[in-house]
């Protein structure tokens, strides 16, 4: 797997994902500083709408998102499934992606969430 580059709009800040959750941080691309993810699951994609707010997603529903830039928190998951994308609008606002589809937005930092879909609303519980 290759690693996974994030950048923030206005590119200030750039993340790097690799295999077994490892996050690393950069503010020019070529100095990466290694974060403390919290997991060891595979990531696979990740949106930053700022330069201290980033979301990513990865394997068996995992999502994390920082809102300083660095330190990184697990949020609940909307389904126990790969979640291969993500859109995010702010630090409240996300919508992630499964492989087959099915997309869910949370409006409250992941708290809880909503389906997009043809299926029913399935909110997510406390991790």
């Amino acid at each position: 797997m290759k690693p996974i580059t994030i950048a923030s709009t206005g590119q200030l800040t750039f993340w790097r994902l690799t295999p077994g959750g490892v996050i690393a941080r950069s503010s020019n691309g070529v100095r990466w500083q290694p974060l403390d993810s919290g997991t060891s699951s595979d990531l696979f994609a990740g949106a930053a709408p700022s330069a201290e707010i980033c979301w990513v997603v990865g394997r068996r529903g995992t999502v994390l998102r920082t809102i300083d830039g660095e330190q990184w928190q697990q949020t609940a998951s909307p389904i126990d499934a790969d979640l291969v994308g993500i859109t995010a609008t702010d630090e409240y606002s996300a919508v992630v992606s499964t492989a087959d589809g099915k997309k869910f937005s949370t409006h409250d930092g992941g708290k809880s969430w909503q389906s997009d879909g043809a299926e029913p609303d399935r909110l997510a519980g406390a991790m």
